[in-house]
Parts: C-alpha cells; sequence; structure tokens
C-alpha cells in the first residue's frame, strides 16, 4: 500500500466518522422531543377518493418525519463518500489490476504436445483407403496365379530385394507362377505410414500357401509410390515396422 492509498482511506474514514456522529446527534434530538400521536383512522368510503398528502394536524410534531430523512440523507452520504473514495484513488485502481494481470501470468503453462510427427506419419483416410486397395489388387492377383496383373502392381522403377534387375527378376517370377498349381496369399494387421502425399509405406504379416509348402505370419513391408494417379511398388522386403531390410 503506496502513501497516496493511506491518505485516501484515512479521508473515507474520517467522513464516516463524522456522518455517523451526526446521524447520532438527530437521533438524541428526535428522543428528546414528545412522541408523535397516531393518526387518526381513515373512514371507509364506498367510492375512493384521489391519494393526497394529508396534513400535519395543528400541535403535531414534525420531528419524527425529520429524523427518518436524516438518516436516510446520512446513509446515502455514507455510501456517496465510499463511492468517492474509490473513484478519487485511480493510482490504488490500476495497481489492484496490474498485480491480478501478474498473477495471471504467472500460472504455469502446460507444455504443447509435440503432435507434429504423429500427424504427418498418419496418412489421410483417402490415402489410407488406396494403399489398401493397391494392396488387395496385388494380393488377389498373386493368389489368382494372375502374372500380367500381378507384374503392373510393380513400378518401372522397382529394385529387387536381391539386388538384381526388374526384368531379371520378372522372368523369375513368371516361371514360378507357372510350375506353381494353386496359391493363397492372406494379408493381415496392415498399417498404412505416409511419408508423403505421392510415397506410403504399407506393414502387414503375410500367409503364404502353395501345395504343401505354408508360410505363416512373414512380416513383410511394401513402398508405394504414386504414378500417374496409380499406386505402384518400388521397394519390396520381409521386414516389419522398425526392421531394417538385413533381419
Amino acid at each position: 500500500m503506496t502513501l497516496d492509498d493511506a491518505g485516501v482511506i484515512e479521508r473515507a474514514v474520517r467522513q464516516v466518522r463524522e456522518r455517523r456522529a451526526g446521524e447520532a446527534r438527530a437521533e438524541q434530538v428526535a428522543r428528546a422531543l414528545p412522541a408523535a400521536q397516531p393518526l387518526p383512522a381513515r373512514r371507509r368510503t364506498d367510492h375512493p377518493r384521489p391519494c393526497r398528502p394529508e396534513p400535519v394536524p395543528q400541535g403535531r410534531s414534525r420531528w419524527p418525519y425529520l429524523s427518518n430523512i436524516l438518516s436516510a440523507l446520512l446513509g446515502a452520504g455514507l455510501m456517496y463518500a465510499a463511492l468517492e473514495a474509490v473513484r478519487s484513488s485511480p493510482g490504488r485502481s490500476v495497481t489492484i489490476v496490474a498485480a491480478e494481470r501478474a498473477a495471471v501470468s504467472r500460472r504455469p503453462v502446460a507444455p504443447l504436445e509435440r503432435t507434429g510427427e504423429a500427424i504427418a506419419s498418419v496418412p489421410a483416410p483417402d490415402l489410407d483407403s488406396e494403399a489398401r486397395n493397391a494392396v488387395e489388387n496385388w494380393r488377389s492377383a498373386w493368389s489368382g496365379r494372375d502374372i500380367e496383373r500381378y507384374l503392373a502392381s510393380y513400378s518401372e522403377d522397382f529394385v529387387p530385394p536381391n539386388g538384381g534387375s526388374r526384368d531379371a527378376w520378372a522372368e523369375a517370377r513368371r516361371k514360378n507362377f507357372a510350375r506353381r498349381s494353386d496359391i493363397a496369399v492372406d494379408v493381415r494387421g496392415l498399417t498404412v505410414d505416409a511419408e508423403s502425399d505421392d510415397r506410403l509405406k504399407v506393414y502387414f504379416q503375410q500367409d503364404y500357401a502353395s501345395g504343401a509348402y505354408r508360410e505363416t505370419g512373414q512380416w513383410k513391408t511394401l513402398v508405394l509410390q504414386r504414378e500417374d494417379g496409380a499406386w505402384l511398388i518400388v521397394s519390396e522386403t520381409q521386414t516389419g515396422p522398425g526392421q531394417s531390410s538385413g533381419n
């Protein structure tokens, strides 16, 4: 509290005390005067008359009325003095507002969650469905031994896992399809990771069966790239999420 604030409060208290002393004196004067006689009962009539203030009869004391008026005026004066004390001290109001703002600024702020990376890795609904459709087209072509549709699922830039040429890999796949009488491929637990709007990584577990040969739960990762509006495979490895191609 500053010296100016103390002076304002002291003046307000002094004014309140003076007005209370005046009110006490008025009450003492009123008690010393003779009590007012009760007003005579009004005669009821069938026809109401307009309300008029009745004159005070001769000899009746006017002090009770004056005492009530003085009490009301003193009460209003006390309220006015309190309001004037607040208005006359703008520095105090500024101090209070500044203190409230400082308290708000000192409140601890929860750190923002780092969601940028998570949002970037989650594909939009249309990209997710397009990736799943591309994988299903690849899977059904393989299970149906449709070699042309199967090879069409791969980009011309596809690099085989063994590092050879795409043409040599495609020829080996044709021979593999030809000697298989039946092929069944199932995909489980497929997830899509968006590297960009035109490049997606797809992880899943693959179940493969042909004749007496069975392969269950083999992790596989396909990298899909958008080319001329179609999603084509540019990379294929037997790895799962968080695994390198050397595993």
